[in-house]
């Protein structure tokens, strides 16, 4: 293997003076050795490594590994095959054009009893082409260009991975969870600006389109400084930040609900969300997620939590509420609003949750909101200013790896849709950009961004590559966050990977943080 070591010397991102005679880095990941290598492709692959010192215990690494490969790399896939009659029509799709049929078999990790096989065919020299062919297949044929670079079995790359390590007992400081204020959507470099963060990275999963919710909201967990702002998705891990390190909770559950004096409760379904509509579904235990799918539910109860700024969003279905601060509840008429000082309930109109409320408002019952989570006092998480942020799939635990991927949402047979179907195969099983959080056994955490979707300098990785990965840096724990055009990480407020999209960095919903001692 050829290494090239890249030493920095003082400590990085603009720092002068004394920082300019700072001792040589630490390698807290030993990867700036003969031997440091990280898990990715063939052992002998050439390999440079660069760190820097942003703080004390806190070092930034960046490795690129690998070659890019040469030649007619784009193909056509022709979807994803469950049975022999979808696998033929997938073959006559590409024989149409006169393309070969190359057929691969993959599973879904955590669904061993659902094989599934991808179908593909063609050498384009680019999209472009890859393009033009696919448009003239036959009706009913839909072929979606995909370059092999993405493909499991590139053993050559290439790739870049960003890497923060950061030693709670040596960097001062504490982690946090932050989103834009008026509940939409900002860009990880400017939170990180915003809060003065040391190091962040881009962080949930969050809705893109109003088809399925307002865009920015969360589509799982969220809690944000002890403000509640979504709901989990049932059987999801999530990341809680209440202490010197993040806790990889799987899952992250909870109960919340409405307490009244009479003993009753009422439970609430979601926070921050169109009544009836939640992104990723698992509304609660015994209903499966289903990752970047919208369900619908005709028997819900949503609250928005007064001064909440998406509360000026809510839809107006169902039957309203208004609660107030003393807990005394009353209904809504038409059009009305509830005042800055009262949550906003918001119930399916014909649901058992509209009734029971009604119910309480005319008894002149007196709500008591509570919440009890898997990761603790409810209560405590909140007064303590704690951050939750929504993840998956779980990577590592115990030092050893976690394989229920698609019970956490991401089944290949979880929709009947072609498109789904392609959708889940191409999040797990190929090639992405990423976003990673592991904690070592030392307590030492480490936030990773793997750039993807850059074929001639950086591939990124599938689920199970980034698994490896997060494993071979020594990872206790470990577990995916959003990713493709989400991966970001910035430092000190600027952006140092180099994210997909076209347009540069995306908005995103929230982002991780970590804030330095003043």
């Amino acid at each position: 293997m050829k290494t090239t070591l890249l030493w920095a010397l003082a400590i990085a991102a603009g720092a002068a003076g004394a920082a300019d005679r700072a001792a040589p880095v630490a390698d807290p990941l030993g990867l700036l050795g003969r031997h440091g290598a990280v898990a990715l492709g063939a052992p002998a692959l050439s390999q440079a490594v660069s760190a820097a010192l942003l703080a004390p215990g806190v070092t930034h690494y960046t490795v690129l590994r690998g070659e890019p490969q040469a030649g007619k790399t784009w193909q056509l896939v022709a979807g994803v095959a469950l049975d022999a009659a979808t696998r033929a029509r997938a073959r006559d799709c590409l024989l149409g054009l006169g393309l070969g049929a190359r057929m691969r078999s993959y599973r879904i990790a955590g669904a061993p009893d659902t094989p599934y096989q991808a179908l593909a065919g063609g050498d384009f020299a680019s999209l472009e082409a890859a393009a033009a062919a696919a448009s003239r297949a036959a009706p009913g044929c839909t072929l979606a260009p995909r370059d092999r670079a993405e493909e499991a079995d590139n053993r050559t790359g290439p790739w870049r991975v960003d890497i923060v390590a950061l030693e709670p007992r040596m960097a001062g400081g504490h982690w946090t969870a932050a989103a834009a204020p008026d509940g939409a959507r900002m860009r990880t470099s400017e939170l990180a600006r915003g809060a003065g963060a040391l190091v962040a990275v881009n962080g949930g999963f969050f809705v893109e389109k109003e088809a399925d919710g307002f865009p920015g909201q969360a589509a799982g967990v969220s809690v944000l400084a002890g403000r509640i702002a979504g709901a989990p998705v049932a059987g999801r891990p999530a990341v809680v930040l209440a202490g010197p390190s993040p806790v990889i909770a799987d899952p992250f559950a909870w109960r919340l609900w409405l307490a009244w004096p009479d003993g009753a409760q009422t439970p609430l379904d979601g926070v921050d969300r169109p009544q009836g509509k939640v992104r990723n579904c698992g509304r609660g235990a015994g209903d499966l997620p289903i990752h970047d799918h919208t369900c619908d539910y005709a028997d819900d109860l949503v609250i928005y939590p007064a001064g909440n700024p998406v509360a000026v969003r809510a839809n107006g279905g169902g039957s309203r509420f208004a609660l107030a601060a003393s807990g005394a509840l009353r209904e809504l008429g038409p059009g009305e609003q509830p005042s800055p000082q009262e949550a906003l309930l918001a119930a399916g109109a014909a649901g058992s949750r509209a009734a029971a409320l009604r119910r309480q408002a005319g008894q002149g019952g007196r709500a008591e909101i509570r919440l009890e989570t898997s990761a603790g006092s409810g209560a405590d998480l909140l007064a303590r200013g704690a951050s939750v942020v929504n993840a998956g799939p779980t990577l590592l635990a115990g030092g050893k790896p976690v394989y229920k991927d698609a019970p956490q949402g991401w089944a290949i047979d979880a929709t009947q849709e072609a498109a789904h179907r392609l959708l889940m195969h191409d999040w797990i099983n190929r090639r992405n950009p990423r976003t990673a959080l592991g904690v070592r056994a030392d307590g030492t955490v480490l936030l990773v961004t793997v750039d993807g979707h850059r074929h001639d300098s950086a591939v990124g990785l599938t689920i199970e590559e980034l698994r490896r990965l997060m494993a071979s840096l020594g990872a206790l724990d470990a577990v995916n966050l959003d990713g493709g055009g989400s991966s970001a990480l910035a430092i000190r407020g600027r952006l140092v990977n180099h994210p997909s999209d076209r347009d540069g960095e995306r908005k995103v919903g929230d982002a991780i943080l970590f804030i330095p001692e003043r």
